[in-house]
């Protein structure tokens, strides 16, 4: 999910974080008809990729449609990135079979 840059000069955000990211899926998926909830990931599924305690599975019910955290400071030092960094991903698909009070249709780009 991409989220488009205020009108004006183009800055980067300098405090991406995974409340506001966990804001922002929760604002998507309600304007698809669905409800959500999160699941913190355990050490052993973040595998020094996210930050213990800042990363989660998206739920729709009680299916896992995807996932969400910061990234470790460790990856990003290794990318060389000085800012914070989200990410998230979830499968649009996978909510035709969820249960919801909207329908949508998916379509090619």
């Amino acid at each position: 999910v991409v989220f488009p840059a205020p009108l004006g000069p183009s800055r980067p955000k300098t405090e991406a974080s995974f409340t506001e990211m966990r804001q922002h899926i929760e604002g998507v998926l309600r304007g698809l008809g669905h409800e959500c909830s999160f699941v913190e990931m355990d050490d052993g599924c973040t595998k020094d990729t996210f930050i213990t305690g800042r990363s989660a599975f998206i739920l729709v019910g009680k299916e896992a449609i995807g996932f969400l955290g910061e990234i470790h400071p460790a990856v990003l030092e290794k990318f060389g990135l000085l800012i914070p960094v989200v990410a998230a991903e979830f499968n649009i698909e996978s909510l035709k079979n969820c249960e919801g009070i909207g329908k949508f249709k998916v379509t090619s780009l």
